[in-house]
């Protein structure tokens, strides 16, 4: 019987994630301007930073550019920085060289397939669990109130969902995502051989990543109480569309450090756990 991985360190994953990040800034940044403007633009075109009621479908369009950063940082960790970027499509000749097809297209249906996965548990949690116990209890003139402040209590009620799914919807679908490192560098993979790979060590991973996430949404929660604060001072519905862009620009780079930290960790944890 073949030996079984030594336990994922928690502490030592998130350690990692910050030192290799830093250590790669320049190299993150070169693989990080695509996607930024990506996950900007789409960020604006479905009003991501007016989380009710297009929070689900703002976050799964910006997914697009998180889930292409996050194939970027995969390749730089497990196969160096020479070949973290795809070499470009050559002219097409009689005699020209062919470049094997990456597994870019592959990668991305499976991160925003997980990423759909994880939402739906997040979800179902908020209208089972947070919505009956905050609003529910609520006198009439209470929930009028709070309907008035929706992207604040929108924000509050999906961290509040996040952290109580974190382990029972978050555990599956970090097992299941130990298939994206391998799918990165081209050594594909099936989903059931990374759920089976992945054994014993779902908790772990799960904790190192809520660790690593537990800082950026705090700050989103900051950044929206922040957005209502100026709302309220100018008497209107909303903040201005120069607030609304700086503030969906640093929500977009605060989600694309996430994004690296997480897959760092994530192609730390496959090193330990692959044989």
């Amino acid at each position: 019987m073949a030996d079984r991985a030594p336990p994922l360190p928690v502490l030592g994953l998130v350690a990692d994630a910050f030192t290799t990040v830093s250590a790669n800034l320049p190299a993150l940044q070169r693989l990080g301007r695509g996607p930024f403007v990506v996950a900007l633009v789409l960020g604006l075109a479905f009003g991501a930073m007016q989380p009710f009621p297009w929070a689900p479908m703002a976050g799964l369009a910006m997914g697009v550019g998180y889930a292409w950063f996050s194939f970027g940082v995969f390749r730089l960790v497990l196969l160096g920085p020479d070949r973290a970027v795809l070499p470009a499509a050559p002219d097409r000749g009689v005699d020209g060289p062919l470049i094997r097809r990456s597994n870019l297209g592959t990668f991305m249906l499976r991160a925003l397939g997980l990423a759909v996965l994880m939402a739906l548990g997040i979800g179902a949690v908020m209208m089972v669990v947070v919505y009956p116990l905050a609003v529910l209890p609520m006198a009439p003139a209470e929930q009028q109130a709070m309907l008035t402040r929706p992207g604040l209590f929108i924000a509050g009620s999906l961290i509040l969902s996040t952290v109580l799914a974190a382990l029972p919807v978050g555990i599956p679908v970090v097992r299941l995502a130990t298939v994206l490192p391998m799918t990165a560098i081209e050594r594909d993979t099936t989903l059931a051989a990374a759920w089976a790979l992945s054994r014993g060590h779902g908790l772990r991973l799960t904790l190192a990543l809520l660790v690593l996430a537990a800082p950026f949404l705090l700050g989103y929660a900051a950044l929206e109480a922040t957005l209502a604060m100026l709302a309220g001072m100018a008497g209107a519905d909303g903040p201005g569309f120069l607030a609304h862009l700086m503030a969906l620009a640093l929500a977009t780079a605060m989600g694309m450090t996430l994004t690296a930290l997480i897959s760092v960790a994530m192609a730390r944890a496959w090193t330990v756990m692959a044989p």
